[in-house]
């Protein structure tokens, strides 16, 4: 998947943290500064989940059969459900 470097930039600003994972404010701030990054350049969809995700874990260094993928999934599914919310309520 192509990504803009601003969209990279905010994308390594959270994968590349050491907590990225965790629940924390900070990281969560992060998460949400590439969910709107990402949605400045592509609009509020995604157009393949798995192709994202994989990206991700490339971006992270995480291999595909780790347990953080799984929560890349689970970030990319909670990504996916507020682009939706974005896209129903026009913001």
């Amino acid at each position: 998947m192509n990504l803009s470097e601003d969209v990279l930039k905010k994308l390594n600003q959270w994968i590349k943290s050491e907590t990225w994972h965790s629940d924390h404010d900070l990281d969560a701030e992060r998460f949400y500064g590439f969910i709107d990054a990402y949605e400045k350049e592509n609009g509020p969809h995604i157009s393949d989940e798995a192709i994202l995700a994989e990206t991700i874990a490339i971006q992270g260094g995480i291999d595909t059969s780790s347990q953080l993928f799984d929560v890349i999934l689970e970030r990319v599914s909670l990504m996916y459900t507020i682009l939706d919310f974005v896209k129903f309520t026009h913001r």
